[in-house]
């Protein structure tokens, strides 16, 4: 079925549209400032649970094994404050389950002295604005009693109409087979619409039972020392009090709604799908606004408004203001994808690019650390990272769907722990690790390089080095050996990491000595799904992830600088796929005996934080002595110091401390 047709086949949203008409407006600002307080203080038990998604018996397992419910699923938790980190809905088939729950504990914790906190997630806003990709058919099956077999009558006539017409149409009048009579009408009918579509709607609908109950959801709140937010910690929220921060996010919320509305009575806006709908305001402004159009594609552009009609190519100035608001709105820096609800930065990026950036919203929202789901950990554990600052909690609860382990944190006066279903344990959370690209810790990657099982050893390609494939713990590590050879590249490999390792930049792929097939040399660890910067630029491939390729391209020229690579060919960097982080190999001509910059240089216009210039200052000679030594002569580490006092007149800017978190523990490791 083509997108013409589909578009024309769609009049059943007609139901949708009146369901959203016809609801009560949503709450003012004012009623929003009633809806907190989002930060609580002399807590004494916090239990915390991510991303549940549908999956109501683990979340029930869960809660009974952290001892807030009873056997009949009653609050048992005394003074206990439980935290949902959003996302409860998609994917998982007892979503609807999970609300009543939590709506119900909301109002029994109180009665014994507890509170059940629950922060939006970004699959809470999908559903609310109408995207539906994730929803489940079971998902929809829970919400048929909210819809009567009339409506669904009334929205297939209607379905079938729009078809007659459609076919009739594109035949010229001619030789139509009745619709209604063609098995494929109801078949492609159920398919967009499955039973319980329309009561989902309503209920999802700012008046609806649920739609009510989410649109009052926080996007953080923060219980004694700790920020719990779903995606992470952005910008944003270092620009505001916590209150404005949520009541700037609702309010985005609702004028989203009231806009969303305004397009659809206007007939800008005509399907259900957010996506689908964002796509047709973004036509919509452009043939209205062909100045809105990015240069390069001015002159499609203008092919578009060419075959428009003169209506759309002159919308009422309301309707292109509405346009333009709703598109901004979109990635606002609260409501959009940037936003704490998608927000993975905190996650993904690099310590010395991102630890500014939390440490700035922690100090503003008066925290210490953070918990967030939104992100799976890569072994399904939950990990404590960024010096102690964040806490990775998803861990796959939905198992079906992420082969996950449910857990929840319980925080209290014995400590920060981890409680665990299959096997039911508790535990304390683990350290490095579990947000990168192999489900192990860097000790462990270190292990496997050493003393993991070659499965493979293939040469590489017109290079002295080879591709290895080695088995540890039930993975496949993929690394590239650098054999001994008379220029001593493979001593700078692994000087260039040991020295990546001092300044947490994490740049450099651990590398260890090994001999492979007698031959001595270093193992440098490699991935599967690798995008060198040379294949990047001739694809025109970029990235919306929260990582920006210049910061990371920026501390890859600082640490070039630094070792003396002056001429880093596309090919020996890229980014590991799907995370984005850069990553750079080839230091065969690196740790040169020169004490000058190249003229280069000076053109950089550096603009990284100041953990990167306090980490140069940390580099001391007998550190560097004591750990490059055994790799580079003294010659090499005095140029390497004397390039480094270069840097820092190229970085002028405050004094700041920055200790890279786990760098001491894993230095004798990385040796």
């Amino acid at each position: 079925m083509g997108d013409s047709t589909r578009d024309a086949l769609l009049a059943a949203l007609l139901v949708i549209t009146a369901f959203l008409s016809c609801q009560a407006a949503l709450a003012s600002t004012q009623t929003a400032r009633q809806l907190g307080p989002w930060r609580w203080s002399g807590v004494e038990r916090i239990v915390v649970v991510p991303d549940i998604h549908g999956a109501y018996a683990d979340l029930t397992g869960l809660l009974q094994a952290a001892g807030v419910v009873d056997a009949s699923l009653h609050w048992s938790g005394g003074a206990t404050h439980l935290v949902s980190l959003g996302d409860l809905l998609d994917r998982g088939p007892e979503s609807r389950k999970v609300m009543d729950l939590l709506m119900r504990l909301q109002q029994e914790a109180p009665e014994q002295g507890g509170r059940v906190h629950v922060v939006a997630g970004n699959h809470e806003t999908m559903n609310l604005v109408g995207d539906l990709r994730y929803v489940s058919t079971a998902e929809f099956a829970a919400f048929t009693d909210m819809e009567s077999g009339e409506q669904r009558e009334q929205a297939y006539a209607q379905f079938v109409a729009q078809r007659s017409e459609a076919v009739a149409l594109s035949f010229l009048g001619g030789g139509v087979t009745a619709v209604e009579r063609d098995p494929q009408t109801h078949q492609d009918f159920e398919q967009l619409y499955p039973p319980g579509y329309f009561g989902h709607r309503a209920a999802f609908a700012p008046g609806g039972k649920y739609g009510r109950w989410l649109l009052s959801l926080p996007a953080l709140i923060v219980i004694n020392d700790t920020v719990f937010v779903h995606g992470g910690l952005p910008p944003v929220t270092a620009s505001a009090p916590l209150d404005q921060l949520n009541l700037e996010f609702l309010a985005d919320l609702e004028r989203f709604f009231e806009l969303w509305r305004q397009l659809i009575d206007a007939g800008v806006l005509t399907q259900a799908g957010v996506e689908t709908n964002l796509t047709l305001a973004q036509k919509a402004l452009r043939i209205a606004d062909p100045s809105s159009c990015p240069r390069q594609e001015r002159t499609a552009c203008a092919r578009e408004r060419g075959s428009a009609t003169d209506s759309q190519r002159s919308p009422p100035p309301a309707v292109v203001a509405a346009l333009r608001e709703l598109l901004a709105l979109e990635s606002s820096p609260l409501f959009g994808t940037s936003g704490p609800l998608w927000y993975r930065g905190s996650v993904r990026c690099k310590d010395v690019l991102e630890i500014p950036v939390l440490q700035a919203a922690l100090d503003n929202l008066e925290a210490k650390r953070v918990v967030v789901g939104h992100t799976p950990t890569t072994d399904k554990r939950v990990h404590l990272l960024r010096g102690d600052r964040l806490i990775m909690l998803d861990t796959g609860m939905l198992v079906a769907m992420y082969r996950g382990r449910p857990a929840a944190l319980v925080i209290d006066k014995s400590g920060t722990m981890v409680q665990y279903l299959y096997p039911t344990e508790r535990v304390e959370p683990l350290g490095d690790g579990g947000n990168r690209e192999y489900p192990l810790s860097s000790e462990q990657l270190g292990d496997a390089l050493r003393n993991g099982k070659i499965l493979e050893i293939e040469q590489g390609w017109l290079e002295s080095t080879s591709h290895i494939v080695l088995a540890y713990r039930g993975s496949k590590v993929h690394a590239l050996f650098f054999p001994a050879d008379k220029q001593g590249t493979q001593r700078r490999e692994q000087a260039a990491y040991l020295l990546d390792t001092m300044l947490g930049f994490d740049l450099v792929p651990i590398s260890v000595a090994r001999d492979i097939d007698g031959r001595p040399g270093v193992l440098q660890l490699g991935y599967r799904h690798f995008l060198t910067e040379s294949r990047r630029l001739r694809q025109g491939t970029g990235t919306d992830d929260w990582c920006p390729l210049p910061a990371q391209q920026q501390l890859l020229d600082v640490f070039d600088l630094l070792v003396g690579e002056n001429d880093r060919p596309g090919t020996s960097f890229g980014y590991t796929q799907p995370f984005w982080n850069l990553q750079a190999s080839h230091f065969g001509d690196a740790f040169s005996t020169a004490h000058t910059l190249p003229g280069s240089a000076e053109k950089l216009q550096l603009k990284l934080p100041p953990t990167v210039r306090a980490a140069l200052l940390a580099l001391d000679e007998p550190a560097l002595r004591g750990t490059l030594g055994p790799l580079l002569d003294g010659a090499q580490i005095t140029a390497l110091l004397a390039r480094r006092d270069a840097l820092l007149a190229l970085m002028p800017g405050p004094a700041v401390s920055y200790d890279p978190p786990g760098t001491a523990a894993m230095a004798g490791m990385r040796q």
